[in-house]
């Protein structure tokens, strides 16, 4: 449970940081500069607009709150089959 708060954490820092890089991309004089260059950063700046996060297989965005539910609901699962057996 430590890590995944220490994985979240680090998730958390990783869209801040991707944030604010868009922020400076576009707080530079970028459409001063050469267009092979302008498109270089026009490309950087669309691509940090979503922020980055880690998925399920597409499904859903893996953070601190779905991992304790997953782990709640097969705990739930586990004890039910344990009054079977």
């Amino acid at each position: 449970m430590y890590r995944m708060l220490i994985w979240e954490t680090k998730i958390l820092k990783r869209r801040q940081i991707s944030t604010k890089f868009g922020n400076a991309i576009y707080n530079y004089e970028w459409y001063d500069l050469p267009a092979t260059e302008s498109k270089f950063f026009l490309i950087c700046m669309t691509r940090t607009k979503k922020p980055q996060c880690l998925t399920s297989g597409k499904f859903a965005v893996l953070s601190l709150t779905i991992f304790t539910d997953i782990v709640k609901t097969s705990m739930g699962y586990l004890s039910v089959m344990r009054t079977f057996v």
